[in-house]
Order: C-alpha cells, then structure tokens, then sequence
C-alpha cells in the first residue's frame, strides 16, 4: 500500500483500517489525465476522423440516435444542454451546437456568455474572454473524454461504459474471454451504435497504452505483477475459506482496487497478482477512481485467491 501511495504521489488519511487519498490531489491529477488522453485521442487517425464526424451536421442522424446508443447519447447530451444557445433547434448538430457555445463563451458582451462558458465548464473546458479559445476538435476531444472516464465512475456497466465493455468484447473474444457473458455485453438494452463502437475501441487502445507505459515507467523492468483485491458477489460459496483458490469471471473490463478494506465494501475479497499487461487502467493513466485505488483490468475467466 506504501508502495502504490508512492506511485501515485499522494498525501493520505488513515480512518482505522481504511486509507483514502487527498480528494483535492486526486481531483487536480484526474484533469491532467483528462488532458493528456483527449489530445492523444485527437493525435490518433482514426479518432481524429471519429471527431470530425461527431462535429459534421449530419451526425445526430448517423450517429444512431435510434439505437440508444450509449456513448453517442452521453455526448449528443452535451449538445442538448447548448442547443438553446441556437436560434434553429431544428437543425441543431453536435458542431452546430458546440461552435454557438465556444462563439458565445468566448464574447463578453454576448447575453449568453456566462450560460455558455458554464456549459463548457462542466465539460472540463475553460474559456477566457480575450484569449484564443480551443478549436471544436480540441473541446469534442474533451469532451468524449470525459464521458467516458466520468461514464465509468458512475458505473463499470451504466450507458457511456458500454461502449467500451462491447469494444473489448469484440476485440478479444478470440483470446480466451468469457464468451458467455461476451454475447450479452452487446444486447438491445445497451447496443452500441458504429460511432461509439469505434470510437471506444480508439480509446482504450489509447488508454491502454499511456497505462502501460507509466507502469513500466513507475515500477520499472523487475515489477512485472501487482497485487490486486476485487470484491465479488455470488461467485464464492459457503464453505470455501482464506487461503483457498476459486474460479472467477469479470466482464470484459473490471474494477480491482489496491486497498483490501475497498474491495471488502463490495462483496467477498478474492487477491490476485496480475501481471502488468492485464491492467487496461489505473487513476493516473486513466479510468479510474483514485480515492479507492482502483485499477481496470482487461477481463478474462481467471483463478484468484480468496482474501
């Protein structure tokens, strides 16, 4: 635990058992992450040209806002709380609606500049009067970001993560995941539309990337696992005790933490030392929540002890 507060810089707190980190660090290090994933995501080819289709006027309708699609709708609802800032709402577009919003924002004597820099603002963006604001691209970039990352805070299963559980369903159904639960990932409740598909792929091959190599920059050549404690519900029975080795199943990306007293809040603890190149995420690389020590891993049927 000493070593994984070191890792992360952090200041921390006992509370009896429990260990949290300094909420305000943990809030400045998650903007720095946001930041540097959301200009990766626009550096890469393909999520670059996943962006410009978001920002072209046609997008509310071929984005598959027929679908339910997750992700999509996690940004076209970006675009709702700007669509009043534009006098044709029937036309309204993601670009249409983000380009009235950085116009308004950045224009002091505009009625609408205070409504439009706070709409930015709870997108993670800062526009001030008299300075050059963010291009489209730069904000969209953002702001894909962040629904993604503060999809998977609300829930490892709620509607803008499933785009990705689906991606890395489909991406490694061949290397041995749960194929089962892999069929269900994508079912109608939570059908991912191409957009959100390929653009979820794009950002966890992004993600997985900044992750792995600030492992190895943090840990360096000898570290090649990491002990990881994960709570479970229903997966262990009665008579099995500490010590013992159980089977366990995760979805395709799943929430381990470093700290046994959080795990424990989420059902019986199971222990496992995963290697680095099973961790898809950690808080300062990627998704993640910080104050709980979390670490995703790429999910697949496994054996873990039970702790």
């Amino acid at each position: 635990m000493v070593q994984i507060r070191k890792m992360f810089g952090l200041s921390s707190h006992e509370h009896g058992h429990q260990t949290t980190a300094d909420p305000a660090q943990a809030i400045e290090m998650k903007v720095k992450v946001n930041k540097e994933l959301s200009a990766a995501l626009l550096s890469h080819p393909e999520g670059a040209r996943l962006i410009d289709e978001m920002l072209s006027d046609d997008f509310a309708e071929n984005g598959g806002a027929s679908k339910r699609s997750n992700l999509f709708a996690a940004v076209m609802g970006r675009a709702a709380d700007m669509e009043h800032l534009i006098a044709d709402r029937r036309s309204v577009s993601f670009g249409k609606a983000l380009n009235a919003a950085i116009t308004h924002a950045s224009d002091p004597k505009s009625r609408f500049n205070l409504r439009a820099r706070m709409i930015l603002s709870e997108s993670g963006v800062s526009i001030t009067p008299g300075k050059s604001p963010p291009t489209a691209r730069e904000i969209a970039a953002h702001i894909v970001t962040r629904a993604l990352i503060d999809g998977w805070a609300r829930s490892a299963t709620g509607t803008a993560s499933m785009a990705s559980q689906d991606a890395m369903a489909e991406d490694h159904l061949g290397t041995g995941m749960d194929r089962k639960f892999a069929a269900t990932v994508g079912n109608v409740n939570y059908q991912s539309s191409a957009w959100s598909l390929g653009m979820a792929k794009v950002f966890n091959d992004i993600e997985y990337a900044h992750t792995q190599k600030f492992l190895k920059e943090t840990f360096g050549p000898d570290v090649s696992t990491v002990r990881l404690y994960r709570g479970t519900q229903n997966q262990i029975s009665n008579d099995v005790v500490l010590g013992d080795r159980v089977q366990i199943s995760m979805n395709p990306l799943s929430s381990w933490s470093t700290n046994h007293s959080v795990a424990r809040a989420f059902g019986r603890v199971v222990v496992m030392d995963v290697p680095i190149e099973m961790i898809q995420s950690t808080p300062l690389s990627g998704r993640g929540c910080l104050l709980e020590y979390e670490f995703i891993l790429r999910g697949f049927p496994s054996t873990a002890e039970v702790g």
